[in-house]
């Protein structure tokens, strides 16, 4: 993994360090190596390394031990292990059951994505209280449930459809559609995700079979960021030949980010979207977003935003103008909160801080 990084990287620790210390680094550096090959980005292993380097160099100047100084547990903690091997083990979620009646006319791929999210909030919805005081144990109460068989029959019919018949106007709604219904299905199977490493596990692992051609939760959100969307570390392209390309939405919308839940305390609230009223939908949520997620403090002149804005920075940013992710959010706050925009914008040392929380929580 160093030889294919864009630059040689050197780890050393002087031999002063504690050995517990110096074993706390090394097991990250396995962790961090590991988290880089399977999600294909080496981030994960130059931040362990760079932490590395820091705990030397602070060493080197203070004489004393670093334990409390740095955190090593961003990898060393294994529920992104547990979450990957328990969907791999479950393998394509909506093929629990076989679709019986493929002779059958094949109904409209959005008709049934729709009634396929509404079973699965209806399934969320109906065990929501206990879900947000005990999730871990109501999840396996709720996976051995009736609605649950129910629901997994359901999603089987997913098997027969064609994306290829879809027209470009229903592309939009039916694939979020389908993200949002396959994110439900996995945190039943293996519970929420509680980290970014957790979720970029989850998201690249749970997978559906539409019409034959395996769609995960990344794949997804590529062809919902649509044709020409600069590329993330959180979503990945596809290769050239692949069919499943030819979905990639032409008139990508940034506000689409706000209509796939993660169902935590810092996702979108989950809506049904429809090709009728789709563009009213979208507004609505990313104004309500908004209005919960940007925090202003006009003392220090800092606004904080999700970090959903920075993960996915290059879709909420204007090529060629020098308009940032703030000016994007603007128009979907009320009057009074633009103005208080505007005031910290006129600030040339304003802050932008990016928090999220992964607390698990359905909103109902």
């Amino acid at each position: 993994i160093l030889r294919r990084s864009s630059k040689e990287n050197i780890f050393y620790l002087n031999n002063r360090l504690k050995r517990s210390l110096w074993y706390r680094c090394i097991l990250e550096m396995f962790a961090a190596a590991k988290v880089s090959k399977d999600l294909g980005d080496l981030s994960y292993l130059h931040k362990s390394i760079q932490c590395a380097y820091l705990t030397e160099t602070l060493y080197q100047v203070t004489q004393r031990k670093m334990d409390v100084l740095l955190n090593f547990n961003d990898y060393y903690n294994s529920s992104y292990y547990n979450i990957a091997k328990a969907l791999e083990k479950e393998g394509i979620l909506n093929c629990a059951y076989k679709y019986q009646n493929k002779d059958a006319k094949v109904r409209n791929p959005c008709e049934i994505s729709t009634e396929v999210y509404a079973l699965a909030l209806n399934l969320f919805f109906t065990y929501a209280h206990e879900l947000n005081s005990s999730p871990h144990e109501t999840i396996t109460k709720l996976r051995e449930s009736s609605h649950f068989i129910e629901f997994q029959t359901a999603v089987a019919e997913l098997q027969a459809i064609n994306p290829s018949t879809i027209p470009e106007e229903q592309k939009l709604p039916f694939f979020i559609n389908i993200y949002n219904v396959m994110a439900i299905h996995g945190i039943v199977l293996v519970g929420p995700p509680k980290s970014l490493i957790d979720w970029r596990y989850f998201s690249a692992i749970a997978c559906y079979d539409l019409g034959g051609f395996p769609y995960t939760l990344d794949k997804i959100l590529r062809i919902l960021r649509g044709v020409g969307a600069r590329k993330t570390k959180l979503d990945k392209s596809f290769r050239m030949g692949d069919p499943r390309a030819d979905h990639l939405i032409k008139k990508p919308d940034p506000r689409v980010h706000f209509a796939l839940a993660m169902h935590n305390k810092s996702s979108p609230k989950p809506s049904i979207m429809r090709e009728s009223n789709l563009d009213q939908r979208l507004q609505s949520i990313t104004e309500d977003y908004c209005a919960k997620h940007v925090i202003f403090d006009k003392t220090k002149s800092e606004v904080t935003i999700s970090k959903i804005f920075f993960w996915y920075l290059p879709d909420f940013i204007t090529v060629g103008q020098n308009k940032g992710v703030l000016h994007w959010i603007r128009p979907f706050l009320t009057t009074s909160r633009q103005e208080t925009l505007d005031a910290i914008l006129r600030n040339p040392s304003h802050t932008i801080k990016y928090v999220y929380n992964w607390t698990f929580e359905v909103h109902v």
